[in-house]
């Protein structure tokens, strides 16, 4: 089976954790902060079961050093804030460049992001748009969406496209080995010809 691993990072209280207990159908309970936490789910997508790990993680700065090794372990990463929430907003340009910075420093790419915009339904109390998370989404060039704990079925298609965009990078990656492995190949039985010649 698969294994992917999923890291939903925010600041406190933005409902990351709601998010999460919404996918896997788990009531929501009164709000706690999270430390950090590990969920895992079996999910099969085209008929292919696959083993999700979810990262809960912790929003606090106590906990920034764990955070970033998991910046380097993570398949896939969903940025979450809180429209009712502006500083949790203007953090995702943080979140997404300590992404980047990792990804540069393992030397990979191609690890599907995400935005959401949680509390969608709390529209009295909403201080950040929908056309600003559209903006920041556009100009990231990442994928982006609201929700709320009632949305159930946005959240699934979400996580849903989030998997299907790393088993897409990991298929062009592995085939990129293929063909390099391939290139070798062929260039060590033009250098075995060579020297069978002379």
């Amino acid at each position: 089976m698969s294994k992917i691993r999923i890291v939903v990072l925010g600041q406190t209280g933005v409902g990351k954790s709601t998010l999460i207990n919404t996918f896997i159908r788990k009531d929501n309970k009164e709000y706690e902060p999270t430390v950090e936490e590990i969920i895992e789910v079996d999910f099969c997508i085209d008929k292919k079961k696959y083993l999700i790990n979810i990262l809960d993680t912790s929003g606090l700065e106590l906990f920034y050093g764990q955070r970033k090794l998991y910046f380097n372990e993570g398949d896939a990463f969903v940025i979450v804030y809180s429209v009712t929430d502006p500083k949790s907003f203007h953090y995702i340009i943080n979140v997404y460049q300590n992404i980047l910075t990792s990804q540069s420093e393992m030397k990979v790419g191609g690890r599907p992001i995400i935005i959401v915009g949680m509390k969608s339904d709390l529209t009295m109390e909403r201080k950040v748009s929908t056309k600003e998370g559209i903006e920041i989404a556009s100009k990231l060039g990442i994928s982006f969406l609201e929700t709320n704990k009632f949305d159930q079925s946005t959240i699934i298609d979400a996580f849903i496209d989030l998997l299907n965009q790393n088993i897409y990078f990991k298929v062009l990656e592995q085939s990129k080995f293929i063909t390099l492995n391939n290139k070798i190949k062929i260039s060590n039985k033009e250098n075995e010809k060579t020297c069978n010649i002379m």
